[in-house]
């Protein structure tokens, strides 16, 4: 009686991992692990579209800018102040 674990654990095999790996994998699944682990993605089609989003609304911008007619010169030199007035 006293010999039966000792040989289970030197001779049991299974998907070549011995006794203590499988009794310690059989720990992890049923009582270490949460039962329910949901599934959680980086959706990367996601992130292109926001980029596109962006690029857009950048687009748009710009096209207001050069399209508006009615800001002088002096309207602009206002916004921009990295530039020196000369």
């Amino acid at each position: 009686v006293v010999m039966i674990p000792a040989m289970l654990f030197a001779m049991y095999e299974k998907n070549g991992q011995p006794l203590e790996v499988v009794i310690r994998n059989i720990y992890r699944v049923c009582f270490q692990r949460p039962k329910q682990r949901p599934y959680k993605t980086n959706n990367f089609y996601a992130v292109l579209e926001r980029q596109n989003q962006l690029d857009r609304e950048v687009y748009q911008i710009v096209r207001k800018e050069k399209a508006d007619p009615h800001r002088t010169k002096t309207d602009r030199s206002r916004h921009r102040k990295s530039e020196p007035n000369g």
